[in-house]
């Protein structure tokens, strides 16, 4: 089986204009059919299962006309999205960027944001009296971020404490953490359930681009101190693809994404934008209508969390090895979103 490719899903590289589909053999295209009606048939018992267990989440949900959760994917413009949303005045957006929640407490059960926050509050915790107490504002924040991913509850109380800090009577309260692109259906069932009207955005961008811009990000958190080069993006893919490392290439695969949400949530209440067209106002526009709020000005050309440049262009061997592997997301996303796809698409599958 191909990493991350649906099981069924045909190993085929063709032309970007190319709309025939391969007809699968019978006994693919059954495993390809049974491998949706699971994802489906278990988001819905586990939302059945919610609706008899968690009657009570805790209120602070409710309050809010809409709860939003900007979901992912990594590197394609969230940090941008987060600071959009905060700008509007309609919207209260949680004070920390990031609050790895969910996939904290839910599959894939992320042990790395969890211990992080334990270890910088444990940091704060052994300052002097004078330092503490000048740090007050930090140290509240991490006990909470602490006790919300540490000691989860069944009605989200502690996750409360910290998406509704500050929180005033703003119609829409949200997030964005993009790790929750890794969440199965029946997590997105359950966040869907704490409001009636709960709405998720995911972000996407060329497959190649964000997988490049995903790996020099964390060449640059390994700090050690060697410069981030072609060479090296292109060994580091390699590595990744020799050991079969699906956690580290998880992030790339939008179709476990968008099939798991889509298992969960009507299509209505999902917003789907591209990152080569976030920018524009067109699309800030639409943004925002789908929140059911008006557009406020903002400085679309203003880039957040950029990531370093190696100097020069992707290599043909990166553009070539990556499309290989996601062969088959350039071909779904094709297919599900048609002529709203990028050309930068086009051009990366195809090459210059």
């Amino acid at each position: 089986m191909v990493l991350g490719q649906p099981l069924g899903g045909p190993r085929l590289r063709d032309t970007w204009a190319r709309k025939e589909t391969v007809a699968l053999s019978p006994r693919r295209s059954i495993y390809a059919e049974a491998r949706k009606a699971l994802v489906v048939s278990g988001a819905a018992l586990e939302v059945r299962a919610l609706t008899l267990t968690n009657t009570s989440f805790d209120p602070r949900f409710g309050r809010p006309r809409t709860l939003i959760f900007g979901v992912g994917a990594a590197k394609c413009g969230t940090s941008w999205l987060n600071a959009l949303l905060r700008s509007h005045p309609e919207i209260h957006v949680a004070h920390q960027r990031e609050l790895h929640y969910w996939d904290v407490v839910r599959p894939p059960f992320n042990d790395k944001p969890k211990n992080h926050a334990r270890a910088h509050l444990d940091t704060l915790e052994r300052l002097p009296l004078w330092r503490r107490l000048a740090r007050a504002p930090a140290l509240r924040y991490y006990r909470a971020a602490a006790r919300m991913r540490e000691t989860p509850d069944m009605r989200h109380s502690n996750y409360a404490d910290v998406l509704f800090s500050r929180y005033s009577d703003a119609p829409i309260v949200g997030e964005v953490t993009p790790a929750y692109a890794l969440l199965g259906a029946g997590t997105y069932a359950e966040m869907a359930s704490l409001n009636e009207d709960c709405r998720f955005i995911f972000l996407m961008r060329d497959p190649v681009d964000r997988l490049h811009s995903g790996i020099r990000h964390d060449l640059r958190k390994s700090d050690d101190g060697a410069p981030i080069t072609e060479e090296r993006v292109l060994a580091e893919l390699k590595a990744r693809l020799a050991v079969r490392d699906e956690a580290a290439m998880a992030r790339a695969y939008y179709v476990r994404t968008l099939e798991n949400l889509e298992a969960a949530v009507s299509q209505e209440k999902i917003h789907y934008e591209f990152f080569e067209h976030l920018f524009r106002t067109e699309s800030i526009e639409r943004l925002f209508g789908f929140l059911g709020v008006d557009p406020v000005e903002t400085d679309a050309s203003r880039k957040r969390n950029q990531g370093i440049s190696t100097g020069a262009p992707i290599s043909e061997a990166f553009r070539e090895l990556a499309v290989e592997e996601l062969d088959h997301v350039y071909r779904f996303v094709r297919d599900r979103f048609g002529d709203r796809v990028p050309e930068r698409w086009r051009i990366s599958y195809e090459g210059s």
